[in-house]
Formats: structure tokens, C-alpha cells, sequence
């Protein structure tokens, strides 16, 4: 069947009977008729599933959902865990795909949980433990918000983790123009949507408030990937790189996150500076004469990318030099294959959950 989240309520009756195979030949798992019929947003109801090792059985209610976010997986497990209380059950819940973070969260609240791609746990107090996870999610998400942590989208994200708490959308997209970027409101929401379904940030009264910093964090360095360069330009420079900053004041310009580590690491990198810019005719027509292209022995690349949260939140440094931003730095230090970069990107990460729990 096609990949697609959340999965039709058509095909579960199908994908259900799938579930015994979880285990293995030892464990028998059955899916009853439901307990109630489908509804609710992502809801298919609940059902009753009865699993049977070495003689024994064992009765659940099971909270099934069509879709598998944490926000998701998280209403389930209190929806199974209040309504098999009621019916004298075991709680359980069936989603699409069950990450290894899930399985612990579940075991955690003591509630079972099975997925449509080969992964389980199978709680009984006192009597039985199973788990099974690590398959791969065969339903991913095709939704457009799944890039809410990637390009230009991931600047939202990326501007809770410069202030922990907003009391709009209005006053994010105002951090985010403050910080040197433009982001229209309706990505501002949709961001903001696929973060609340991942449990990265809490709405409450007049206050939008990242919840988990290390989740946000870790989402945008898995979907981080190095901006295109549009034109590179490798440069002779005698002076102070300072002194090419002053030269591009008042242009979109930025050293690259590998290029800003002594900003926020003790480590240092030995390679040539990188300067991320957003228009290249306007960095030279800025330099000037001062611009001598040098293939063979240059001193600095500027570059021309296509990827607005490159620039975002960049900092000037005390004399002048306009330096990546922190998380830039770290994601750029994070896919690194350098040992000595994946070291100091632990460093940079510190330095930012630090920052943001103040």
C-alpha cells in the first residue's frame, strides 16, 4: 500500500490482522470488535485485544488512532488508560508507528502499545514484559508540515529556541523580523501546529511556550541539510575579515556555522573563513575594489545561498564580524563526520538549551 499518515480507516481491518506477527509464533494477538464506533479527528476507537502466551490470556482496550505524533500517541495513552480502568482492562494503544522514544514514554506510563510497522510492548503487571521496536516506520508523514523543521519553515522553531515563550503569533513573527528574517503569519501557524502535535511547545492563555528544547532541537538537526550554493566566489583578503563586514554592512551576510565555532566553543576549526551571503552581485558591488578573486591561494569563499534560516539570528561579534547563529553552528557542526566537530557541536548544544532555560 501506498506510505501515507495518517492511515485511511479504511485499510485497518487489514493492517490489524497484521499484528500477531508481531511477536512471533509464541504470542498470539487478537483483535475484537470495537468498543466504539470511529470518532473524533485521527480517532478510530477503541477495541478489544485479547494476547495469549504459553496458555495464558490477557484482555486490553485498546485506544486505536490513525495517526502516530507524540501529540497523538499522548491522548491515547490517557484516553486507553481511563477507559480500560472503567472496563476492568489492560490499556493498550494501536497507532501507524511506534519510534523507540514512544516505546519508552508508553513503558514508562505503564500502558502497551503495538504500530502497524512491527513494533510492540506488551505490558501485564507482575507477570509479562515484551517489547519489540527499532522496524522502521512504513506509513512516514506526507504532509507539508513535516518540513517544519527544514529551510526557510524552520526559522519558527529555530526563534523559541532565541526566547522561550510568546504571548502571540503576531509577537513570533515579531521576534523573527527583530532577528533579521520574514516569515509570513500562515507559516508562522503551520509550524506552530506541526510543534504543538509534536509536543515541542504549550499553548495556554495569552502564552505559547517551547516545552521540550532538546526534542525541538534534535527534530531540526534530523532534518538539517547544508543550504545550496547558488555561486561561490574564493577571495585574496589581507585585512581583518572585520574589515570585509564593515564592507557588507547593511547586506545579508553571515560567517557559516562552521566558520562561527570560536563563538561558542573553546575548539577551533583551521580551515579557510566561509561568509554565507544572500546576494553575491550585492556583496561585490558592496567590496568593491577591494574584490580580488583568487582561485589558487585565497583567503576567504563567500557564498550565495538559497536557504533564508542560514542568516537568522546571526550575531555581531564586539569587533564587527557577523557571526552564524548558535543553533546554525551547531547543526552545521552536528553532520560534520569530523570527531573533533561532532565534539564541539556538544559543546555549542550545551551552550544553547543552557541559554534558553534562563
Amino acid at each position: 500500500m501506498n506510505s501515507v499518515d495518517p492511515v485511511s480507516i479504511r485499510t485497518m481491518p487489514r493492517l490489524l490482522r497484521a499484528l500477531g506477527q508481531t511477536f512471533g509464533a509464541g504470542v498470539a494477538v487478537e483483535v475484537g470488535a470495537p468498543k466504539s464506533a470511529a470518532s473524533g479527528r485521527g480517532r478510530a476507537g477503541a477495541l478489544v485485544v485479547t494476547v495469549r502466551v504459553g496458555g495464558k490470556r490477557h484482555r486490553f482496550l485498546a485506544e486505536l488512532r490513525a495517526g502516530s505524533t507524540p501529540r497523538v500517541v499522548e491522548e491515547a495513552r490517557m484516553r486507553a488508560q481511563e477507559s480500560a480502568q472503567v472496563a476492568g482492562l489492560l490499556p493498550m494503544v494501536i497507532v501507524p508507528h511506534l519510534s523507540t522514544d514512544r516505546i519508552d514514554s508508553l513503558l514508562a506510563s505503564g500502558v502497551s502499545g503495538m504500530d502497524l510497522s512491527g513494533n510492540g510492548l506488551i505490558i501485564v503487571p507482575g507477570t509479562l514484559l515484551l517489547r519489540r521496536d527499532g522496524q522502521p516506520n512504513r506509513f512516514p508523514d506526507s504532509r507539508p508540515s513535516r518540513f517544519a523543521y527544514r529551510r526557510a519553515t524552520s526559522i519558527v522553531p529555530r526563534a523559541f529556541l532565541c526566547r522561550a515563550e510568546y504571548e502571540s503569533v503576531g509577537a513570533i513573527r515579531e521576534e523573527i523580523a527583530r532577528r533579521g528574517s520574514d516569515v509570513a503569519l500562515s507559516t508562522v501557524s503551520k509550524a506552530l501546529a506541526r510543534m504543538a502535535e509534536d509536543l515541542f511547545v504549550s499553548r495556554a492563555a495569552g502564552t505559547i511556550r517551547l516545552a521540550q528544547p532538546e526534542g525541538l532541537l534534535d527534530a531540526l538537526a534530523g532534518s538539517f541539510r547544508y543550504p545550496r550554493e547558488m555561486a561561490s566566489v574564493r577571495l585574496r583578503w589581507r585585512e581583518p575579515i572585520s574589515a570585509m563586514f564593515g564592507a557588507l554592512k547593511g547586506e545579508r551576510a553571515a560567517l557559516s556555522g562552521l566558520s562561527s565555532v570560536a563563538q561558542y566553543s573553546a575548539g577551533m576549526r583551521s580551515d579557510q573563513p566561509v561568509i554565507y551571503c544572500a546576494d553575491l552581485t550585492r556583496a561585490q558591488a558592496a567590496i568593491g575594489r577591494a574584490w580580488s578573486p583568487e582561485d589558487r591561494f585565497p583567503d576567504i569563499t563567500i557564498t550565495e545561498i538559497d536557504d533564508p534560516s542560514v542568516l537568522f539570528a546571526a550575531t555581531v561579534t564586539p569587533d564587527g564580524v557577523v557571526a552564524a547563529s548558535a543553533v546554525q553552528t551547531y547543526l552545521e557542526l552536528n553532520v560534520s563526520g569530523d570527531p573533533r566537530d561532532r565534539k564541539m557541536a556538544l559543546q555549542v548544544r550545551d551552550a544553547i538549551l543552557r541559554d534558553v532555560r534562563r
